[in-house]
């Protein structure tokens, strides 16, 4: 039994044999699950997390599998801040590489550990171009916007067909990387359709942007007003309704009451468009007493808003359901991982915020998207920026009627308070 334990220790050793010390080896913090995937002209790496204890990520590329006695001809290619979980590497040549992901917890304790499969990708890979990503990108041209019954019609010129594009969409221009905090993703597509048609809320002006799917990945915008970047809004009329394209089955389905029509009044009441300002001393003593009278008291534990997860979304479901979507599984893991415990926690939601805008840059199914509409509404709630979760709420609201229509019903006393 001695003999064995020995020669077992003596094993881990061996593995993972450096100049730290046999405990620092084994629980030194690593990524895992590193996955490659590969363009023309580029190598996107992405990697579930350390547990703990990391500072930053260290990139590395080689012609060599990595091991202790390769690593020194290694490249370090890049660092990433401990939550980010993905890195776009363009290398120089058309070689073959391999690459690793490797912890650092401060300047000078670098987790040397190179385990296949989790932090260090075991095949190599070879891109088919080293042009510049600026170079095989689509040069978008020629956006128009135009109005349509309830839907506005997006058409626009490309000279790359074969790239995919990112349509945004924002209550104000689109000209910087700065603009697009404000600003949707609503769609991802092939530059070949050149069009795409959006059914928002009427009654709002809107403004579009179209990027190369890749460079805006990468965060290269390259805004071109009146080319790639609309200069004057469109609007369909008050009244429009919100949502998934209109299908036969729409036709006739039952909407559940209460159903909230939006027309003339109720924009009238709340103009988003308007500079927000002080309710007169009449208004606001009967507005007290009415929102005393048919809401809740927030300081009440048991009405106070906290994070929803969906039942599909829970951890114990997705752990155990072998049949998930890629799509699905990563928004719920983005759920688990981001909403904080505590609603307060502003830090967290905005890396929340960050994170499930990335994912709208994904293919997803109508389900999947409906429900990150949902989860991103509850992401902007609880940063006070009740307008656009108002919106993506109503996203959402088609089919989480019932989920969504608590958050909506917290949000409509904000906007009213706050843009009469």
């Amino acid at each position: 039994m001695r003999n064995g334990v020995l020669n077992f220790i003596l094993l881990l050793c061996f593995l993972f044999g450096s100049q730290l010390s046999l405990s620092a080896e084994i629980f030194a913090p690593f990524v895992s699950g590193l996955s490659v995937s590969v363009s023309a002209n580029s190598v996107t790496l992405s990697w579930k997390p350390a547990p703990s204890g990391i500072e930053v990520y260290e990139i590395y590329r080689s012609t060599q599998s990595f091991s202790e006695s390769t690593f020194d001809r290694a490249v370090n290619i890049g660092t990433v801040t401990s939550d980010i979980t993905a890195y776009t590497d363009y290398p120089p040549t058309k070689d073959n590489y391999y690459y690793a992901v490797l912890g650092r917890a401060d300047e000078s304790t670098l987790y040397k550990l190179f385990i296949p499969y989790r932090n260090i990708t075991v095949s190599p890979v070879a891109v088919e171009t080293t042009d510049s990503l600026e170079a095989v990108a689509a040069h978008i041209t020629g956006l128009s916007a135009s109005p349509a019954d309830d839907s506005i019609r997006i058409e626009f010129d490309t000279n790359k067909p074969s790239r995919e594009v990112i349509i945004y969409r924002s209550s104000s221009r689109i000209e910087s990387s700065q603009d697009l905090i404000d600003a949707g993703a609503i769609a991802t597509l092939s530059a070949a359709e050149q069009q795409y048609t959006d059914y928002p809320l009427g009654g709002i002006s809107y403004y579009y942007a179209v990027l190369d799917a890749e460079m805006a990945k990468a965060g290269r915008y390259d805004f071109e007003p009146g080319e790639n970047s609309l200069q004057n809004p469109v609007q369909l009329p008050v009244g429009s309704q919100i949502g998934m394209p209109r299908t036969q089955s729409d036709a006739t389905r039952i909407t559940p009451l209460p159903y909230l029509l939006l027309n003339n009044g109720t924009f009238s009441a709340a103009n988003f468009s308007r500079t927000p300002s002080e309710l007169g001393e009449q208004t606001a003593s009967v507005w007290k007493r009415l929102s005393e009278r048919i809401s809740p008291d927030p300081d009440d534990a048991d009405t106070r808003a906290v994070p929803d997860i969906l039942p599909a979304d829970k951890t114990d479901q997705i752990d155990s359901s072998e049949e998930l979507r890629s799509s699905e599984r990563q928004l719920a893991q983005i759920v688990n991982r981001s909403f904080p415990d505590n609603p307060q926690d502003k830090a967290a939601w905005q890396n929340a915020e960050k994170q499930l805008g990335a994912f709208f840059n994904i293919s997803r199914t109508e389900s999947v998207e409906t429900r990150a509409h949902y989860y991103m509404g509850q992401v902007y709630y609880f940063q006070g920026k009740y307008k656009q979760a108002f919106f993506e709420f109503i996203m959402a609201q088609d089919q989480l009627y019932a989920e969504a229509q608590p958050w909506l019903e917290r949000i409509y006393p904000e906007l009213l308070l706050f843009n009469s």
